[in-house]
This record gives structure tokens, C-alpha cells and sequence, in this order.
């Protein structure tokens, strides 16, 4: 073997490559077949299960997971799909076809020109200990036998979506792999790696959030944040509050029902995504007043930016009791729930407005020492609602950083204002995962979904009509975020990970695959594999996912201009 991890094709870039350039052919999926030894003993996941830096907090025990022969079959069934369907790709268009010839390996790799034993059988097997839940090995010998060792059905998850890459396709429909023999050696920098998808704003359908999941499944990801209500509309279905999602939903079509919730995670779940949900409160909850009036205080108000960052103004009493009831029957409804397929609950807290506290009856104060308080109550009832569920707590960091308000040890922090924000979450003790706004928000530099007021001429929306971050976030930018900058070494352990955030002003289900692809990939390489340096290796290697994510039906936007692909070495400045 040679070990040229640099130029091994595969996103995100694996831990440990070595490999040769012997070229082994898959004539058909379906001559690949697999054996099984020892899954049995792996550990029962339903995502709902404590991590602990990644780490397994309990020894496998046989028969854990009664279905892991079934789930095996799955992953392994899904793999061999997503090979044969890449390779019988139409192209849609020349620019595609041209697209592809320079993202794939040289016509000299091609099986017919070699005569080597065709790959026909995988073992998958548990190795005898394994640190980290997400681990694996993986073998591809010359004489076609393939070889994995997992740590978990998470890890298998993993390992499929590094196997899938080792293929490609011919004009005459052969398949092969141009690296053998092989060995690859993985586990994630990052136990949380995830991207966050605003449910509210535009109509984002499950089916769209299914074609996000198969995106994330393909670049490693093992989190999707649902924001699923916020000011704007509350699609989300809450079966015993009917009203809310019929009142509150922009129309009946674009309510998530509690079954496409369930299926949504269930999906995520069987291809090592963990589907989380937000409910963000007490801001952000102006679209309850469709259906319950009477618990929010400041619907509506203006001027916009005195009540709100954005339209419509309006947030949760404080001081009322049947708004209390409200979300205590909310919780007890979605939690059961939610709770089947992960241990995690967002509970929100970012940009609680004070002003319209000013208008709550019997409270009449913007004084965030009068407000402290009744916040600080609010979450402890809420608090005790996850702990009843055993749901471990999320927040933006603005509760803890701004509002001193106290949490439970185990509680996530998520920081998105600035990396002087992740550095004070994590020095005070507490678990942070970031989502730099500056970096990582993928929905800024669109510009303004503000109109100017023709009777104002002193509108702020005037030329150039920016947003409130830009500028456009492209790959580079996201690729060459360092998490750690300006992190002590002693707090490091504390970052679990992260979360690229796109926020729906301006997408919907239409765009949304533009918008997450390729920009995600890139996040999902720092979180995989660590922070990286730009070169034209890179650049090439997520053009090749780029071009998996279209074969897979993903519109995913263009990495490079194919004239730079065709001539290496000809793009620097």
C-alpha cells in the first residue's frame, strides 16, 4: 500500500488512508453480498441514548439491539443503492457530463483495462473493544474481499458513506474502485455534528427535510435541528393544542402533523442522524397569538425594532399563569414523543425582547433585574419538564451569557454571536457547540426581506438592501473556520461540536438545496476530520461530493468553474 491520504477522493476526509491503484470491478450491485459476525452484541441506539465526548458510556450486551441484523441489512442495502444509482446517473446536461469527467478517476482506471478478481463480498464485524461510538475500519483487499469493523451501527452508518465514494461508474455501466488494496481508519473530531433548518418561515416540507437527511447521511453528519415554530408561523402539530398548528400555520398543506414528525426522525434515525426539535420560547412565539391571544403580550407592535428583530413583534407572558399551563401541556405532549428517537430538547431563549414586557399586565417593567426572575422561573418549570423525560436541555447562549440565568450541568450551549461567545460558555464550565453567525449562518448575504417605508425617508432599507450579516457565506468561508481559536486548552473538552445554520427568510423547499450544498460539506469536514487548509486538493475533492449530491438528485450549487477542474495549477493567485 501507499499511504496518500491527501489525495484519497473521499469527503470528509478520512483519519488514516492507505491505499494502492490496483482497479477492482462491482460488475452489479448485486454481486456484492455481506456477512455479519457479532452485530448482535452491539449497543441498542436509539439516538435517545447519553454520549459522553463520543465516548460509549456503557458496555455492548448481547441481544442490546434485537433488530441489529435487520438495520445492517439496511445500511447495507441503501449503500448498494447508492452505488448502482450513481452509475447509472443521466447526465442532464453537457455541462454535467463534462462536469463529471473531471471529478472522476482517469479513463486508465477503467476495470476492463485491468485483470484483477472482482469485489464481491463485505464482513462486517465488531472489533473487540472501541473507544468511540462512531469508529470504524475499513478493507478492500485485491482479491475482492471487503472487510469493515464497526463500534456501533452509528459507526456502520459511517463507514457506508466512505464505501459508497470508493466507486465509480463507466459509460458501459461497469462500476469499480480504482484504490485497492485499501485500509481506512476513521472516527469523528466532533461528536455533534450537526446543521440547524428553520421549519417556520417558508414552507419546508418533510419530503425536503428528507432529501437534507440523505445530504447529511453522505457527509457524516449525526444531528439535524429542527427549528420548527417561531414568530412567524407554527407549523408544528400539537395534537392536544389542535388549534395552535390550524391557527398558527400559514395554511392547513404546510402543517407537520405528529406523524411526519415521527417519520422525519425515524428516517434520520436509520441512516445515524439524530432529529432534534426546537421549540423557541419565551421570544419568538408571536404566531401563538393566532390561537391564544390572550398569552402574548406586544403582538404586532411598532415600530418593528423597538419590539422585535424582525416582524412580528409579540412574546410569551411571563406573569401568566394560563400561559404557564400552556406550555406545560405543550411539553408534556411533544416530549413523549420527540423523546423516542433523541435524548435532546431546545428550549430556544435567544433575543427575548424587553420592550414588550412593558404591556404585560400586572408586570409593566422593561428592567431586565425585574424580568430575571420570572425567566429564571419559567425555565425551571420548563426544566423540570425535560427532566421528567429524561430530554437534555439546549439554549441559544443568550440565557446564560446575558440573563445569568441557571441551568443544570448537563444543559448544551449554543453560541452563534462571536468566538468571544463559545470561549465565555465554555470557560464558565459549561458544554457549548457553535454556529458562528459570521461563518457558518448560510442564509446571510441574500439581503433584506424588509421593505422600505415610502413615507419614511429615513428608511435603514436603502442601497445596497444588505441583511444584518453579510456578506455570502461560500465554502471557503465555512471550510477555514477554526472552532478552537481563542479556546483555552483546558476548556477544549467542552466543545462537543457544531451546528451550520440555515435560516429560511429568504428559502424554502424549493431553494433549500442550493442553499445547505456544498456550503454544509464543508462545515462537515471541520467537524469530521478537524480544520483544514485550502489547496486545489481540496477544492477537487468537494467537487467529487458536489457530484455525488447531484447524482443523488440534490441540486447542490457549484464548488469550482470545470475550465479550473480541467487545468490544475491554473486558478492560483
Amino acid at each position: 500500500m501507499v499511504s496518500t491520504s491527501k489525495e484519497l477522493p473521499i469527503w470528509p476526509q478520512p483519519t488514516l488512508t492507505e491505499f494502492g491503484t490496483h482497479t477492482s470491478p462491482l460488475l452489479t450491485g448485486s454481486d456484492l453480498t455481506y456477512s455479519v459476525t457479532n452485530v448482535d452484541a452491539l449497543p441498542r441506539e436509539p439516538q435517545a441514548h447519553r454520549e459522553e465526548f463520543g465516548r460509549r458510556t456503557e458496555p455492548a450486551r448481547h441481544n442490546d439491539d434485537p433488530y441489529a441484523q435487520e438495520r445492517v441489512r439496511n445500511i447495507f442495502s441503501r449503500g448498494i443503492e447508492f452505488i448502482t444509482s450513481q452509475a447509472k446517473f443521466k447526465h442532464r446536461s453537457t455541462m454535467l457530463r463534462g462536469y463529471n469527467e473531471v471529478v472522476s478517476p482517469p479513463a486508465d482506471s477503467h476495470p476492463r483495462r485491468h485483470q484483477h478478481v472482482s469485489i464481491e463480498q463485505l464482513t462486517i464485524t465488531q472489533p473487540i473493544t472501541a473507544t468511540f461510538l462512531e469508529w470504524y475500519k475499513l478493507r478492500v483487499d485485491v482479491d475482492g474481499n471487503c472487510h469493515i469493523q464497526i463500534a456501533s451501527l452509528l459507526a456502520l452508518n459511517r463507514a457506508m458513506a466512505t464505501f459508497v465514494q470508493l466507486f465509480y461508474g463507466a459509460a458501459d455501466s461497469a462500476i469499480f474502485c480504482p484504490y485497492c488494496p485499501l485500509l481506512i481508519e476513521d472516527s469523528p473530531q466532533f461528536q455533534h455534528r450537526g446543521l440547524n433548518i428553520d421549519l417556520s418561515r417558508n414552507v419546508m416540507l418533510p419530503s425536503d427535510i428528507g432529501r437534507v437527511i440523505d445530504g447529511l447521511w453522505l457527509n457524516k453528519f449525526n444531528r439535524l435541528h429542527l427549528h420548527a415554530t417561531d414568530s412567524q408561523s407554527w407549523p408544528l402539530e400539537i395534537p392536544s393544542i389542535p388549534e395552535l398548528a390550524k391557527k398558527g400555520a400559514y395554511h392547513e398543506s404546510q402543517i407537520w402533523t405528529a406523524s411526519d414528525l415521527r417519520e422525519v426522525q425515524k428516517y434520520g434515525f436509520e441512516r445515524g442522524i439524530e432529529v432534534y426539535v426546537e421549540v423557541d420560547m419565551p421570544g419568538h412565539t408571536a404566531s401563538i397569538y393566532h390561537s391564544h391571544p390572550e398569552l402574548i403580550v406586544g403582538y404586532k407592535m411598532e415600530p418593528v425594532m423597538e419590539y422585535a428583530l424582525q416582524p412580528p413583534a409579540g412574546t410569551l407572558k411571563l406573569k401568566s399563569n394560563a400561559a404557564r399551563e400552556f406550555i406545560q401541556r405543550l411539553l408534556d405532549d411533544l416530549l413523549p414523543r420527540v423523546r423516542e428517537y433523541s435524548d435532546k430538547f431546545h428550549l430556544g431563549g435567544d433575543e427575548l425582547n424587553l420592550n414588550c414586557y412593558k404591556f404585560e399586565e400586572g408586570l409593566e417593567s422593561n428592567s431586565k433585574e425585574v424580568l430575571r426572575p420570572l425567566v429564571q422561573s419559567f425555565y425551571d418549570m420548563c426544566l423540570s419538564k425535560l427532566e421528567k423525560h429524561d430530554a437534555r436541555p439546549m439554549l441559544w447562549e443568550e440565557m446564560l451569557l446575558e440573563w445569568d440565568i441557571n441551568f443544570p450541568s448537563s444543559t448544551i450551549f449554543q453560541a452563534w454571536r462571536s468566538q468571544e461567545s463559545l470561549g465565555k460558555i465554555v470557560e464558565r464550565g459549561h458544554y457549548a457547540i457553535f454556529s458562528p453567525c459570521h461563518r457558518w449562518y448560510l442564509d446571510t448575504g441574500l439581503g433584506t426581506f424588509m421593505e422600505p417605508d415610502p413615507d419614511n425617508p429615513d428608511t435603514p432599507v436603502k442601497y445596497p438592501f444588505e441583511d444584518w450579516c453579510p456578506p455570502f457565506k461560500n465554502w471557503r468561508t465555512v471550510y477555514t473556520y477554526d472552532p478552537f481559536e481563542g479556546i483555552a486548552d483546558k476548556d477544549r473538552h467542552l466543545l462537543l461540536g457544531g451546528e451550520v445554520s440555515l435560516w429560511c427568510e429568504l428559502t424554502d423547499g424549493v431553494t433549500v438545496d442550493t442553499m445547505v450544498w456544498p456550503r454544509a460539506a464543508a462545515a462537515a469536514e471541520v467537524l469530521w476530520s478537524g480544520s483544514g487548509q485550502l489547496d486545489e486538493s481540496v477544492t477537487r475533492r468537494l467537487a467529487g461530493m458536489r457530484e455525488r449530491l447531484v447524482r443523488a438528485g440534490i441540486r447542490a450549487g457549484m464548488v469550482q468553474t470545470e475550465w479550473a477542474l480541467r487545468n490544475p495549477g491554473s486558478s492560483y493567485m
